[in-house]
């Protein structure tokens, strides 16, 4: 086909009709040139130029698309701020508050194993106990672990819980904040439970008899470790982002 409109274009001898069609193919698919006075290569000089021109401007078009799509991205229309959705994340704020509650009882676990207990002694007959030289010092060790461990899982929580790209926002908050309580008001009341039955005491010990005392939280104020690091890890987060809707329309 090439060599037909080569030749049609050197001689003149086909009329446009006749040739144009195989030459204008040719020099669209191949860019091959003609000799511009003839028929063929001035219809093929138009295409050509007219390919150009439309390539150009598809180039431009799909650039101004790409900056307007990113700048709708990250910025929202002046008077028209972001709604917060309240209802439709209300059922996985729940979900998301039981599941992290429910973390309180290994965690509540983990601390009877680690807490040490109180060596005491029995120095009455109605067995009353004292502990032994700095043995005191245990209960502030045990109040330090539970502490250590509700700002770990705390921190955890907050991280995870952020990941959930399509329902970040303060509903979500909320509920990881109150499961964190909960989750920790759990881990200290099984954690004395565990605590008692790996440290039992004997039922009748002797005067002067050396037994292990469990480790015992003195103090309610150990429940709001977990919950606050919550509220920090996921406030962090979302202040570092800068989407007005944190990054929702991506999840």
């Amino acid at each position: 086909m090439t060599a037909l409109a080569r030749a049609v274009a050197v001689t003149g001898s086909v009329s446009l009709p006749q040739a144009g069609l195989c030459g204008c193919v040719a020099v669209w698919l191949c860019g091959e040139a003609y000799p511009p006075r003839t028929p063929v290569g001035e219809a093929c000089s138009r295409l050509a130029t007219r390919k150009r021109a439309l390539a150009r401007e598809g180039v431009d078009l799909a650039e101004q698309a790409d900056a307007e799509r990113h700048h709708a991205t990250l910025t929202q229309p002046p008077g028209r701020a972001q709604r917060v959705v309240f209802r439709a994340d209300l059922l996985p704020a729940f979900s998301v508050a039981s599941l992290i509650s429910l973390a309180g009882l290994p965690l509540g676990w983990l601390w009877a194993r680690l807490a040490p207990p109180q060596r005491m002694r029995v120095v009455t007959r109605d067995h009353q106990l004292v502990p032994l030289t700095l043995e005191s010092w245990h209960r502030f060790d045990g109040l330090a672990i539970f502490l250590l461990l509700g700002l770990v899982a705390g921190l955890l929580v907050g991280v995870i819980v952020w990941l959930l790209r399509a329902r970040r926002g303060p509903v979500m908050l909320v509920g990881a904040v109150l499961g964190s309580l909960l989750g920790s008001w759990l881990a200290m009341r099984m954690g004395s439970v565990f605590a008692e039955a790996a440290f039992p005491l004997p039922h009748s010990p002797r005067l002067g008899y050396v037994v292990e005392r469990a480790p015992v939280l003195e103090t309610g104020w150990a429940l709001l470790a977990q919950p606050f690091t919550t509220a920090l890890a996921y406030g962090t987060l979302a202040a570092w982002n800068a989407r007005d809707d944190l990054g929702r329309r991506l999840g």
